[in-house]
């Protein structure tokens, strides 16, 4: 009777610590591949198809891993034991299917730096881009744009335009003393150089400024001015 006694407590003790002892440990080969694109200015997980998979959790250092499975109802026991939780030179990805992770990489800060942490991302949404600071960043409908940079435009030029038309702009040069720029401008989709000039700033007499932030400033370019995002627009000297 003893003896049945202990074994039932040992198979207690194993049921209730199953989900800990099928830890997932980070796919070196799925880290290597994602590592092998860093080259790109873009990252996209949503082309990720060597497993089945349809939600993506990146935990940033320090990631309490119960109480972010709780909040977003996802069944994390099979992580439940990754050193996240004291790593700082880390981040984690968290492969979902069905709300459960499936399959994990361990990345290192030092080689990739995401923005969206400790939050769902669906497969297909799973596309980041390099911002000027290094860091990869979630791709939405404010800088889906930024995708369109093809060969031949330069890699510090910047997109602005509407949901109509739009053009890359390298600004090459800024006099803040005439108040003026040298621009060239690029067709968005063939990458063909439209106009390379120097550009005068021009505004109302009651509303004249200086130039500061072309980055933020210019609107579009209607075939003749570059339309900036005040009452002001540049034109070609």
């Amino acid at each position: 009777m003893r003896n049945s006694t202990i074994i039932g407590i040992i198979l207690l003790v194993l049921f209730f610590s199953c989900g800990d002892l099928n830890q997932l440990e980070s796919d070196e080969t799925l880290v290597n591949k994602i590592e092998s694109e860093l080259k790109s200015d873009k990252l996209d997980f949503s082309e990720l198809n060597d497993f089945e998979w349809d939600k993506l959790l990146i935990l940033e250092p320090y990631s309490m891993i119960k109480p972010i499975g709780d909040s977003l109802k996802l069944d994390l026991k099979n992580i439940s034991e990754n050193q996240i939780g004291f790593r700082e030179s880390i981040n984690v990805l968290v492969f979902i299917k069905n709300g459960k992770s499936i399959k994990i990489a361990e990345i290192l800060r030092k080689n990739i730096e995401f923005e969206q942490l400790n939050s769902f991302i669906k497969k297909n949404d799973a596309q980041f881009f390099r911002t000027e600071n290094g860091n990869f960043k979630l791709i939405d409908e404010n800088n889906r744009n930024l995708l369109k940079r093809i060969n031949g435009i330069p890699k510090s030029s910047f997109w602005a335009g509407n949901n109509e038309k739009g053009n890359w702009f390298f600004i090459k040069s800024i006099n803040n003393h005439k108040n003026n720029a040298q621009i060239s401008i690029y067709e968005d989709k063939t990458g063909d150089i439209i106009l390379e000039s120097r550009f005068m700033k021009i505004c109302p007499t009651n509303e004249l400024n200086f130039i500061e932030n072309l980055k933020e400033e210019i609107d579009f370019y209607d075939g003749e001015k570059i339309q900036l995002k005040d009452n002001c627009y540049l034109q070609k000297n």
